[in-house]
This record gives C-alpha cells, sequence and structure tokens, in this order.
C-alpha cells in the first residue's frame, strides 16, 4: 500500500468540481461572482427564503448560506424591514444600521468536511 500525504487525482480544483456537481444533483445551485443585492424574507420578516442579485433576479431557497461576513450579513443584505434584534446590529446617528459595540466586522469563510 501506498503510504504518506495523497492529493486528489486531478487536483484540488476537482474537489471543488466535484462538490458543485453534488450540489448540483441534490437539487442546489452553486454561482461564483453573483453580487447580492438583499435576502428576500418569509412574509413574517423573520426568516430569509432567498436572494436577490443585483441584476433583479430573484433566487427562492428554503436554506441560505451567508458566507460575506457579519457586518455585510446584518447591516447591508437585511432588508429594512427585517426583524433584526436590536443585539445583532444597532441604528447608527444616521439610522443606518451598523455593528453592535464591541464587535468588529468578521472576515467570511465556508468549512466542508469531505470523507474522501
Amino acid at each position: 500500500p501506498k503510504e504518506g500525504g495523497a492529493y486528489p487525482t486531478g487536483g484540488s480544483e476537482m474537489m471543488a468540481t466535484r462538490l458543485i456537481q453534488a450540489i448540483n444533483l441534490a437539487g442546489g445551485q452553486v454561482l461564483m461572482r453573483a453580487r447580492v443585492q438583499e435576502f428576500l424574507l418569509d412574509a413574517a420578516g423573520r426568516t430569509v427564503r432567498g436572494v436577490r442579485l443585483a441584476d433583479g433576479t430573484e433566487i427562492r431557497s428554503p436554506i441560505v448560506v451567508s458566507a460575506c461576513g457579519y457586518g455585510n450579513t446584518y447591516t447591508r443584505l437585511m432588508p429594512e424591514e427585517a426583524a433584526v434584534p436590536a443585539h445583532f446590529c444597532k441604528r447608527n446617528a444616521a439610522g443606518e444600521r451598523d455593528l453592535p459595540d464591541g464587535l468588529a466586522n468578521s472576515a467570511s469563510w465556508i468549512m466542508a468536511n469531505i470523507g474522501i
């Protein structure tokens, strides 16, 4: 048997390619470089149920994963009518959403644990 480090056939890019294929086969969709204008909410204004892209396209989904950081998620993408708890974001002097005191903007990342 071979020992030591292993690399996927086709390189690490092939892992991303296969993950996208699995998402597509499960009925999901992966978009790259698609600028999101805002989240779409349910009728109660409490749950994200899709996104509106900058070109006006609306994509509805029962699950939306935000990977753009805490600050962007709560201060830029949540529509004004969203029922965002006060401890998630505050209003600054101009009335715009801002991060709560003591909370700095975070970097975004997604980790996928894949068994090979």
